[in-house]
Formats: structure tokens, sequence, C-alpha cells
């Protein structure tokens, strides 16, 4: 399976340290966050997906969104080695299973989600879980806790306004793209 990430880029990183793009901080402050039970990783089934999860908050687009001062934005494709052991809360089954309703998967009250992503976790049955993106229901979002058969497939890819990636997610959003001054 390959899976993307928008994160804040260290070049000089390795991929597991502060600004790789395997790392995790610990105490995020994300919908499935249990900072004392695990550091997850957020990730998408989409790169079109992972840049509208990452920017989609913002109206316009500018390029220094995505170029911050000390760590530019980049999009890390993964491949994830294996037969993963996901709980994919797009599955019926799997909301009956940990009595859930959709309406709480999406629900943007963080202690909600991070009380059912915390009984998940405790099964011991999954290295993540997987959900719909709020932008587009064929996108998968998905936070992984064990991330021991998830392999970097390439160099990350610096973002800026050009990259198609988030050409392709501001047309689909829709989101302005200001590229800034012309010369």
């Amino acid at each position: 399976m390959t899976l993307y990430r928008v994160f804040p880029y260290d070049v000089a990183a390795l991929p597991a340290q502060p600004g790789g793009a395997l790392y995790a901080p610990l105490g995020a402050a994300g919908r499935i966050a249990n900072p004392a039970l695990y550091r997850e990783l957020y990730l998408s089934s989409s790169a079109v997906g992972a840049v509208s999860e990452a920017f989609g908050r913002f109206d316009a687009w500018t390029q220094a969104i995505f170029a911050q001062p000390d760590r530019p934005y980049a999009l890390a494709t993964y491949y994830l080695q294996g037969r993963a052991a996901i709980c994919d809360l797009d599955n019926a089954g799997r909301l009956l299973a940990y009595d859930l309703r959709p309406s709480g998967v999406v629900a943007r009250q963080r202690s909600l989600t991070q009380a059912w992503a915390a009984r998940i976790h405790a099964s011991k049955k999954w290295i993540g879980i997987a959900w719909w993106s709020r932008y587009d229901s064929q996108w998968q979002s998905l936070a992984l806790w064990n991330r021991k058969q998830l392999r970097l497939k390439r160099d990350p890819e610096v973002l800026s306004v050009e990259h198609a990636a988030v050409q392709e997610a501001a047309a689909l959003l829709p989101r302005h793209i200001d590229a800034g001054p012309t010369t």
C-alpha cells in the first residue's frame, strides 16, 4: 500500500529524526493523539489528500505557506509492507465492533476521537486506524502507531504552489493559489 504525508522537512535530518519523513512528534494534538499510549504518524492514501489535509483550512494558498523559514513543507511517499492490520472505520463491521457511529469518527471534538482511538489501540489488534477524509470520502486518512512496516519509498519532495499535487488539491477543494509577483 502506498501512503503519503505532508510534513515540515529538514533536509539534513535522518528519516526518524525531527524534521525527517518517519519522525512522529511526541504529544501531538491530532484527532487520535494519546501521547501516554503511543506516537502516531498521520498519512493519506493520496498525495492530493495529504496536501488537502495539511492545507485545506486555508482559503488561499501562497508560496509562503509551503516555504516556512526553517523547514519547508514536503510530500513524503511511503510503502506499507505486508498485510498491515489497520482498523478501517469505513467498514460497518468495525464501527459496530467498537460501538462507533460515523458521526463520532469525524467529530471535531478531540476528547471524543481520542477516546475511541485509545479503545482501538487497547485491543492490540491493529497497527493504526483509517477513516475517510473530510475533503473527499474516496481518500483515506490514516494514523499509525506501529510503523515497523512503513518504509520511505523515495526522498521527500519539497512543496510549492507549482507542485502537481498542490495544483490538483487546489482545483478539487477549490482553493485559490496566489503564486506571488511575476517578473
